[in-house]
């Protein structure tokens, strides 16, 4: 008998049991679909690649049963979104003559601007890697005619507490824009924008009757105001018989008001003197921040709101002035960069 219930217990304790959990096995990863070709297009309708817009690669391939795939889009109508069409970015190396491919298929510019001023045409290539034989190859037009952007907002300001009112937000950016004109050999005459910030100095080139450059300068908005202070004490009565009464006291402060919005940024304006229309390519945004919410206390119907803050001061008008472009460009010049300067302007630069 011991002999049996030790076989028993054996079986009992070793191999499958009824009521253990089972995972099924892995399926083997998918097989590569086989095409039969690759192509390559731009994605989202783009045309051309302008430095102001982004621009992704579709690669797009048939398989063997005529079915047409197509890595992944990030954007749709110039919005963000993401949709899977049957093939991955990383089954494909794609290469470009100038910049850079990332991962997603998102084209970046070369960190000169000054180098894809002088670009007419961006080369693209692309190998399949689970099918080395298959590659396609796509020619990009180089074009400045969509609007740039650059934001330099105040930052937020920090919230309340404790029923305190919100810190107001932060002043919008201080800049100074130049803007001349660069004579090209791939574009011809382009804009160039230079705009100098606590972020340093940037390049911007547009095409002239095309988009401008929108420079955000409105100040931050202001921090939320706290919540009332909540507290509450907790004390013992002892009577003369011995008996004890436990109370307690609850205080709710009132909430605090949000906080002021900051102030709109500055901005200088330095433009070539021999076309003051070029003026028109610079746009500057530059409202005050809004006003912080004011902190609540309690929920629902019985929620008591403080008031929201007041809005921020509007930054000044632009400051502009039209000067030798010869002066406002002194630097670039230095450097060999093709500034156009008008033949006045260089005779006057040489006395």
């Amino acid at each position: 008998m011991k002999r049996l219930s030790l076989l028993a217990l054996a079986a009992c304790t070793s191999g499958y049991r009824p009521d253990a959990p089972t995972t099924p096995a892995e399926a083997p990863p998918a097989a590569p679909a086989q095409l039969a070709r690759i192509g390559l297009q731009p994605a989202d309708g783009a045309t051309a690649i302008c430095p102001g817009a982004p621009f992704q690669v579709l690669v797009t391939g048939t398989d063997t049963a005529g079915r047409q795939l197509a890595t992944p889009t990030s954007y749709r109508g110039g919005t963000v979104w993401y949709e899977e069409h049957g093939l991955p970015w990383a089954r494909f190396r794609i290469t470009s003559n100038i910049g850079s491919i990332t991962p997603a298929a998102m084209f970046t510019p070369p960190p000169s601007i000054f180098q894809l001023a002088e670009t007419a045409s961006v080369e693209l290539r692309v190998q399949d890697l689970a099918q080395p034989n298959l590659t396609s190859a796509l020619t990009v037009p180089v074009d400045f005619h969509c609007a740039q952007a650059l934001a330099l907002r105040g930052q937020e300001g920090a919230p309340g507490a404790n029923g305190s009112a919100g810190q107001m937000g932060g002043a919008g950016g201080a800049v100074q824009i130049s803007v001349g004109r660069l004579t090209t050999r791939a574009h011809g005459a382009v804009i160039l924008a230079r705009v100098d910030s606590a972020l340093g100095r940037n390049y911007y080139l547009l095409q002239p009757g095309g988009g401008a450059l929108v420079v955000d300068l409105g100040g931050g908005p202001g921090g939320a105001g706290g919540e009332g202070l909540r507290a509450s004490v907790q004390y013992t009565d002892t009577y003369a018989d011995g008996q004890t009464d436990q109370s307690r006291v609850t205080y709710e402060g009132p909430p605090g008001p949000g906080g002021a919005g900051g102030a709109g940024g500055t901005a200088i304006i330095r433009v070539d003197a021999s076309d003051r229309l070029l003026a028109q390519a610079i746009k500057v945004y530059n409202p005050g921040g809004p006003g912080g919410a004011g902190g609540t206390n309690g929920r629902g119907a019985y929620a008591v709101q403080a008031g929201a803050g007041p809005a921020g001061p509007a930054g000044p008008m632009p400051q502009i002035s039209y000067e030798d472009p010869a002066a406002i460009f002194a630097d670039e010049i230095a450097q060999g960069f093709p500034i156009a300067v008008p033949q006045v302007a260089r005779h006057m630069n040489k006395r």
